[in-house]
């Protein structure tokens, strides 16, 4: 199993007639019923803004306590122990209280967590292994490296929500992949070569994303889905149709968008992802 281009950015904000994802849903039903989720205080899914930023995102569905028991006995299956579990639902439940944090200070003004945030500061930092006042100091400031002079550039507050939002998509990614790596681990023959694994693809991605705002991972996205439907013109018609002229097959030729041009925008040397590495050292 392998993970090529994760929707973090569903974590933070979900579009119309969508939800987050749907364990957090899972475990909100079940917070008061299962043993692995006794001693976490989760609260009602509606306490949580990254469950709430939309009507269709905060509603639970009929299935979410069953799919919680499926999600929970897939995990047994797969050899993860009940202490495995209860680490990665701490995690999950720790981006909740991550994203509940509100901060003060406008343009001038020095940030700081506001004080209606303290117990949901206390409850992820207690689950997520932090520090409070570690983790307060980083929404203050930013620290620049700059021709090799490290400079302080104080955060407002909507910095400070987007280094919050950024912090908690680059947690739930890495407990996913992790969860991937022992999955891998434990499907796998120890004894076997890479080179002597058999592997099945199975290419499961979303279409395009238009948002009010877009950001750099909506236009990643749209470039994945350029480029893979570059590959699929490439292959169907356009390889097809040059072996159809080798071989003098009759038939009529298939008119195709190319969106070759578009790909190269971006993929060039001198292309929109070269030149934004460039502008972000």
């Amino acid at each position: 199993m392998e993970a090529y281009l994760l929707e973090k950015s569903r974590i933070s904000y979900q579009g119309k007639c969508e939800r987050n994802y749907h364990i957090f849903y899972q475990m909100s039903t079940a917070r008061e019923s299962t043993p692995l989720l006794k001693g976490f205080n989760m609260k009602h899914h509606g306490s949580y803004k990254y469950l709430c930023s939309n009507e269709d995102a905060c509603m639970l569905t009929a299935n979410d306590s069953k799919k919680f028991e499926e999600t929970v006995n897939c995990f047994k299956i797969l050899g993860f122990k009940d202490d495995e579990i209860r680490e990665i639902f701490a995690v999950l439940i720790g981006i909740l209280h991550f994203g509940n944090l509100s901060f003060s200070g406008e343009a001038n003004n020095k940030t700081a967590i506001r004080k209606n945030s303290a117990n949901d500061l206390n409850r992820c930092c207690e689950l997520l292994g932090l520090n409070e006042e570690d983790l307060a100091e980083k929404f203050t400031y930013q620290r620049l490296a700059i021709r090799r002079e490290v400079v302080h550039r104080q955060l407002n507050s909507a910095d400070a929500n987007a280094l919050k939002d950024g912090i908690c998509k680059y947690i739930y990614e890495s407990l996913f992949r992790w969860i991937i790596k022992k999955i891998n681990d434990r499907l796998s023959e120890k004894s076997l070569l890479l080179s002597e694994m058999n592997f099945i693809g199975v290419l499961d991605i979303y279409g395009f994303e238009i948002f009010p705002t877009n950001s750099f991972e909506q236009l990643c996205i749209n470039f994945a889905n350029e480029s893979l439907q570059q590959q699929f013109y490439k292959h169907v018609f356009k390889l097809e149709q040059e072996e159809y002229v080798k071989e003098n097959i009759c038939w009529s030729f298939i008119d195709f968008p190319d969106n070759e041009a578009c790909r190269l925008l971006f993929e060039a040397r001198l292309g929109i992802f070269s030149l934004l590495d460039q502008e972000c050292q």
